[in-house]
């Protein structure tokens, strides 16, 4: 090993193990409250739960443009500050205009009060939106900072205010859910907004009609393209959700978002933080005239072995696991688990390397084959969804199949993308 390659390999292993710190404590809270919220909620609770945070989720990455990704390549903060004021405005439009919408919505449906209803939770829907896409700006500003410690410490305060919340509030039925999880979101807007803006001192928002048109005009690519990518990746777990709810009950749209809540223990404590290290350390090299292949190779096989014990375990002992820890109740979520297992291990994959087109400026070329992908598996959804309605696990089964042929491909197609990189570097 080189002295290049080492100081890759420690970079990359220090980031890592800064955010899985906070990750290893967040997770920890969060499946120890599970075990609790298993037992005093329903899974019709967590399934209007899911289709209101997948809702918001896929409505977040319109809110932002994602023009915040401009910072990764971007060495002037004076323009840094300016795309922060434009998402800035964008966010706040974007809120009030779906705030509008989910009013309008509610009176639609008879403008009364049921917290067990979707309509009443679609009230507050807006201002969730704006709490959660303005964190996650800051968050990859963050990411640019390489600020792991500090993210690792919101992550352990947002499971903490979450968890705790739901908890606490379970006494007023499903809507403790929804008021924990808002709650937690506003938790990380106001710290990482303190945080970016001390970052970017001088810095105060203000709205220059001239500098928000010239600005936006000059990073328009990030919208033209990632807008709809970054749909298209929310649709693998989101968008999925959203759509299945058309024809499955809410009980089995519980039980999937319950198991999806197990499985993305691993996802948050291992591949997120990878993925969140990979994008700062590729983005730099990137930025250097560096070849970044050989880290996304590492970045591959790491994932992959870490992603097969879960596999393994979930598997042979998935129902029973399930039935013991959270109750009798769930096992339809862990008959569930042992299915999407095989296609989270490769999500544990492709979600760090899914972000190398985005680094190369080659967002149309994964675009448009990502849109064929989704677009086929939406069409599996639909003909799956008429076919086995009531038959849910042959449902996943069939999805889980179809996800992790997608998966496959986007994974070499980024990979045969950072390779092509690394041969103009040498060819130069």
């Amino acid at each position: 090993m080189n002295f290049p390659d080492r100081i890759l390999k420690s970079s990359l292993l220090k980031g890592v193990l800064i955010l899985l710190s906070g990750a290893a404590i967040a997770q920890v809270i969060s499946f120890g409250a599970s075990i609790f919220l298993a037992r005093i909620y329903l899974p019709e609770d967590f399934g209007l739960l899911a289709v209101f945070t997948a809702l918001a989720g896929i409505l977040s990455l319109i809110a932002s443009g994602r023009y915040e990704l401009g910072f990764l390549v971007n060495d002037d903060k004076k323009e840094i500050k300016a795309l922060l004021r434009l998402i800035y405005a964008l966010v706040v439009s974007f809120a009030l205009a779906i705030s509008l919408i989910s009013l309008i919505w509610f009176f639609i449906h008879g403008g009364a009060l049921d917290f067990k209803e979707s309509s009443t939770w679609y009230l507050i829907l807006g201002l969730s939106l704006f709490f959660s896409t303005l964190a996650q700006v800051y968050n990859v500003f963050l990411i640019r900072e390489k600020s792991y410690s500090i993210l690792s410490k919101y992550r352990v305060a947002e499971s903490l205010v979450n968890n705790g919340l739901a908890i606490v509030l379970s006494i007023f039925g499903p809507i403790g859910l929804l008021i924990s999880y808002v709650s937690s979101q506003a938790i990380i807007f106001f710290g990482l907004q303190h945080i970016t803006f001390k970052r970017l001192s001088p810095f105060k928002l203000s709205y220059e009609k001239k500098e928000i048109a010239e600005t936006a005009k000059t990073y328009q690519k990030y919208p033209k393209f990632n807008i709809l990518q970054g749909i298209i990746d929310s649709f693998q777990l989101q968008g999925v959700l959203l759509t299945g709810s058309l024809f499955l009950s809410l009980t089995a749209v519980g039980f999937y978002s319950y198991a999806m809540r197990i499985l993305q223990v691993p996802v948050w404590l291992i591949v997120r933080p990878m993925s969140q290290v990979f994008l700062s350390e590729s983005s730099e090299l990137y930025r250097e005239s560096k070849s970044f292949y050989p880290l996304a190779m590492k970045v591959l096989k790491r994932s992959f072995l870490m992603g097969i014990p879960l596999v393994v375990i979930l598997f042979f002992w998935g129902p029973d696991l399930f039935s013991l820890v959270f109750g009798d109740k769930w096992k339809g979520a862990g008959e569930l688990a042992k299915v999407l297992s095989f296609w989270i291990l490769t999500d544990f994959v492709r979600a760090p390397l899914s972000q190398i087109p985005i680094i190369l400026g080659k967002q149309s070329i994964l675009l448009k084959f990502s849109l064929i992908g989704s677009a086929g598996i939406l069409i599996v959804i639909f003909i799956m969804g008429n076919a086995f309605a009531d038959e849910y696990l042959k449902f996943f089964t069939l999805l889980s199949l179809a996800q992790i042929i997608y998966n496959c491909l986007i994974i070499y197609l980024c990979l045969s993308q950072a390779k092509r990189h690394q041969v103009q570097l040498s060819q130069a």
